[in-house]
């Protein structure tokens, strides 16, 4: 049965090698690139069942305007196959779709005494054939909220999905159930909130999936434009200070 396990894992870890050299991971900063991750989360909800149709047939909220936020456009042999959202929330004005709701995520992250940074990642969707062309498609699409992490020195990272897709965070990067599913914004079906002590469990993630390392420059492409911008707003924020202990575990 080990045997078998180890099979399957090396095939995983070849098959997203594979399909990574395929992969361009884009920031979302022009209109048409905007408008085609909008009509792409549409779609992918609406065949999940998490919105009623729209005349508009896109999906935006007003998260998507935020300066402490970046979204990507994930391209696999230049066609758009999925997107992802990276929210990095401080104690001043600038919040994020998880802190908004799971509120009580504040008490347990956020510390003056303590600086912590935390990570968002939301509005993961993947292009319905996409998801049938590529079976890694999942981990290429959420090495992001890893790289972000690493690169901006990310103490937690939150993830907020139905309550049957928990069971993969779980196995995959560690992440612990923190509050049980509840009625999200924009969406029809419930999210619950799960978190990740990144500092604590970043090195057996790596080592059981080699391929969420970033290559190189590739963290500072993706995320070098909100690191300027945190750095900007340290003098309001609870966030790019020294760290005083970053493997601290929260108590719930």
């Amino acid at each position: 049965m080990t045997q078998v396990l180890r099979s399957g894992h090396r095939k995983l870890i070849d098959a997203v090698e594979q399909t990574l050299s395929k992969t361009e991971y884009r920031i979302a900063s022009t209109a048409s690139l905007q408008n085609d991750v909008a009509r792409l989360r549409y779609d992918a909800y609406l065949r999940e069942g998490a919105v009623t149709p729209s005349r508009s047939k896109i999906l935006v909220d007003r998260f998507d305007q935020q300066p402490n936020s970046t979204t990507f456009a994930i391209f696999i042999s230049g066609s758009l196959a999925a997107s992802i959202r990276i929210h990095v929330p401080t104690l001043g004005r600038y919040s994020s779709p998880a802190l908004d709701a799971f509120p009580e995520l504040v008490g347990l992250v956020f510390n003056p005494d303590v600086p912590r940074i935390l990570i968002d990642p939301n509005r993961f969707v993947i292009e319905a054939s996409a998801s049938h062309a590529y079976s890694a498609l999942p981990f290429i699409v959420l090495r992001l909220p890893f790289l972000a992490s690493e690169y901006l020195g990310a103490h937690y990272a939150t993830a907020t999905v139905r309550r049957e897709h928990q069971a993969f965070y779980s196995r995959t990067l560690n992440y612990r159930p923190l509050v049980a599913p509840r009625p999200y914004p924009t969406l029809i079906k419930d999210l619950g909130l799960m978190l990740v002590n990144y500092q604590a469990e970043k090195s057996a993630v790596l080592d059981r999936y080699p391929f969420l390392a970033a290559r190189p420059g590739e963290a500072e492409d993706c995320f070098r434009p909100l690191k300027n911008w945190l750095r900007e707003k340290d003098a309001d924020a609870n966030i790019l200070r020294p760290v005083k202990s970053p493997a601290e575990p929260i108590s719930v």
